[in-house]
């Protein structure tokens, strides 16, 4: 609630007096107080030329300060009296701002998005008290500036997909996976229409997932299969809704989705799509007292002005149908819906189009997100060419466990983990599972925890010894294997790899540390056994230093009774370490040396007499 009666902080003070002198700033207010602490001014922004249709030249904004200015965030909205009321590029969904969260304040929902340089906007914000209100204003002229040239986006510039309308309060949100290839896929199916299965992922809070697409009648078009640990997490909830493929994304001018089933069914009836008239002709077979969800796709382009290159699914949920048993319980609903039409399918369309779709009722929009595998890895991801190759990882312990994880979260495939070891309490000082995983066999726990980090993945882990395994067995292992990596650091391990086993080649990564995790000995070949030999002759010239080490200063055992030493190392060491190996195996990956050999140490520097070994090895001279 607004206080008008409390003094604004010397420092909004001193800021307001900086205002007048931004270029075509004018006529700004006087701070006034709002709940939860937060203060706002209004102003006008009067441009020296014509406005349009969207944009006035001149418009009412408020700036919304942190009681703390200079610090805190600072917001810009339209004023809901004499601001502007459609939404533009790079601003969020402009609504009346009528609602429980927003009818107290004077401004609409549309916060402009100045945060990030577009076209000219190349300079950093400023932190002083004087300085860095007068920029934001300085940008949102510039903003409306651009507005009226249509340059807010140009050509190169990501794309960017428009803020749904209300859906904080929506009762679910819907994941897909869509990239290119995808895109392909849907340019030779001729359906364009049907049905959607959903699974339902019942984690706090839950979502759905799209799992396989159906035409009209029902028959599969299109199906997705999702890696193991989100299966696990999928309940005996399925849900049914209805898709539809636009030939382009519906969005009211400039950069809105439609506000309102009557701009929905206008927009797509522009793209040549009926979907009032999809939604009476399918209602009959989701007329089950239940939600349901309606896809609307559409393709996309990677940035403004390309060619589409994949399709994005923008869903909306259905309440409750209108039927014989019940009058509905969405928020639209009379308590009798049906009431004055015919309990008949016919009827219950029109009492639908009534209560629930009518023209002037708000789309019940739900966030989605697509999680393509390239889309995941937007954050930082292996190259492409890396994240292609199926990895059998030998040994489950601490180098391996960091070490799978950090290829797993950076988009790689782990497909297969082997070791016979039970995790010990002991172990969780510098492994990746948990309290949940002691007692469990390693490689299995580890398989389980790395499908939970990537929807696609499905890796197996085997408490089978390798070396137990035939020559026939091991073919038959690696045929669906393109990567070995060994993080058992043991020399019967690499004999057995040594033996002419593989039917083709394959690339051989043995990762091992030093005595407390000072060094990682990382040595990779691309061929059809592992080079034991050379392997022995690149590692020799190191060795001396751990039992050098060792001698010093011994070795720690656990428990009481016969005496079971155990290598020292922290997880902080060994955590640099395995970042520093998947840095190692992706460079053998895309470079595809003879053999290569590298040391490096647990300051993240490469040691410098490795650096010729490594040279050598990739120009052939090994």
């Amino acid at each position: 609630m607004k206080r008008s009666s409390v003094a604004a902080p010397a420092n909004l003070q001193r800021a307001r007096a900086t205002l007048e002198s931004v270029s075509s700033v004018k006529n700004v207010g006087q701070w006034q107080y709002y709940h939860p602490n937060n203060w706002a001014i209004d102003l006008s922004v009067c441009l020296a030329r014509d406005g349009n249709q969207f944009l006035p030249n001149e418009s009412r904004w408020y700036v919304v300060v942190s009681a703390l200015y200079p610090e805190g965030p600072i917001e810009i909205y339209p004023a809901k009296k004499g601001g502007i009321a459609c939404t533009f590029w790079h601003q969020n969904f402009n609504g009346a701002g009528d609602g429980k969260d927003w009818g107290a304040f004077e401004w609409r929902t549309g916060k402009l998005c100045l945060d990030h340089p577009f076209n000219s906007f190349t300079d950093f914000e400023p932190v002083g008290v004087e300085e860095r209100l007068a920029w934001h204003l300085d940008r949102t002229v510039q903003w409306c500036e651009h507005a009226l040239d249509e340059t807010l986006v140009e050509p190169d510039h990501p794309f960017e997909l428009p803020q749904y309308p209300h859906t904080s309060d929506a009762p679910g949100a819907v994941a897909f996976s869509e990239d290119a290839i995808s895109y392909a896929e849907w340019q030779d199916i001729g359906a364009r229409e049907g049905f959607v299965q959903l699974k339902w992922v019942s984690t706090t809070p839950s979502f759905f997932v799209t799992c396989e697409f159906q035409d009209a009648r029902k028959a599969p078009v299109k199906s997705l299969s999702w890696g193991a640990g989100l299966q696990k997490l999928f309940s005996d909830k399925d849900s049914i809704g209805l898709w539809v493929l636009l030939e382009a994304i519906p969005v009211d001018p400039p950069w809105a989705f439609p506000n309102t089933w009557g701009d929905l069914y206008s927009q797509c009836l522009s793209g040549r799509t009926d979907l009032k008239q999809l939604l009476d002709q399918h209602s009959k077979s989701i007329r089950d007292g239940k939600e349901h969800f309606v896809l609307v796709g559409y393709p996309v382009p990677e940035k403004f002005g390309d060619e589409p290159s994949r399709i994005n699914w923008s869903a909306l949920m259905l309440p409750p149908l209108t039927d014989k048993k019940r009058s509905g319980t969405n928020k639209y609903a009379r308590k009798d819906r049906a009431g004055g039409f015919r309990k008949n399918e016919e009827g219950f369309i029109k009492a639908d189009n009534m209560w629930i779709r009518h023209a002037t009722m708000p789309v019940p929009w739900c966030p989605t997100f697509n999680w393509a595998p390239d889309q995941l890895g937007t954050r930082g991801s292996l190259d492409p060419v890396a994240q292609e190759q199926r990895v059998l990882l030998i040994g489950a312990g601490a180098l391996g466990s960091l070490f799978a994880e950090n290829w797993v979260r950076a988009g790689g495939v782990v497909t297969l983990i082997l070791d016979v070891d039970q995790l010990l309490a002991g172990n969780l000082a510098r492994h990746t599972l948990s309290l949940v995983d002691v007692g469990q066999n390693k490689a299995v726990s580890l398989a389980c925890r790395l499908n939970m980090l990537n929807p696609h993945l499905n890796c197996e882990g085997s408490r089978k010894n390798l070396l137990s395994h035939t020559h026939e067995e091991f073919k038959k292992l690696t045929e669906a294997i393109d990567v070995i990596v060994d993080c058992t650091g043991a020399d019967d391990v690499l004999a057995f790899l040594k033996g002419d086993r593989a039917e083709r080649q394959l690339q051989y990564v043995s990762l091992s540390t030093g005595y407390e995790a000072e060094r990682l000995y990382a040595f990779s070949s691309h061929e059809i056994a592992f080079p034991l030999d050379k392997f022995r002759e690149l590692y020799g010239e190191w060795k001396h230093l751990d039992r050098e080490a060792i001698q010093a200063n011994g070795l720690p055992w656990e428990g009481v009774g016969c005496w079971h030493p155990l290598v020292p190392a922290r997880i902080d060491s060994l955590s640099v370490l395995a970042g520093q190996a998947v840095r190692f195996m992706e460079r053998a990956i895309l470079d595809r040396p003879e053999k290569r050999f590298e040391v490096w140490l647990s300051s993240g520097v490469l040691a410098e007499n490795t650096a010729n070994t490594r040279n050598k090895s990739a120009a052939g001279q090994s």
